[in-house]
C-alpha cells in the first residue's frame, strides 16, 4: 500500500478508507512488524547457551529457506495466484 497508494484500489470502490492517514498508518504498521520481528528473535537470557537461546530465528530461517526451495523448483512455473478475483472483489464488496 505505500508503494502503490492509491493505485492499488483502481476500478473499484471502497467502503472505508484512513484518506490522508493512510500513509502514516501503513508506514506504522510496517515498522511495527519489523521492529517485533527483530525483538522476536532475541535469547531471553545472557549469556547465551544451548538451553537458553531463542530457537525461533533458526525456525525461521529453516521455513525461509524450505520456502524460497519450493518458489525456485516449482512456485515460479505453477503458481498463478487466484483466477476468480474479480468476483471475490464483488462478492465482498455486496457482503
Amino acid at each position: 500500500m505505500l508503494v502503490r497508494g492509491d493505485k492499488a484500489f483502481a476500478g473499484h470502490s471502497r467502503s472505508w478508507s484512513l484518506g490522508k492517514w493512510r500513509v502514516f498508518v501503513n508506514g506504522g504498521a510496517l515498522i511495527f512488524a519489523l521492529v517485533t520481528g527483530v525483538v522476536f528473535t532475541f535469547p531471553p537470557f545472557l549469556p547465551v547457551t544451548g538451553t537458553t537461546m531463542n530457537y525461533a530465528v533458526v525456525v525461521l530461517a529453516i521455513v525461509a529457506i524450505m520456502a524460497g526451495a519450493v518458489w525456485l523448483t516449482d512456485g515460479r512455473k505453477n503458481f498463478y495466484g487466484p483466477r476468480d478475483i474479480e468476483e471475490r472483489l464483488q462478492t465482498n464488496k455486496n457482503s
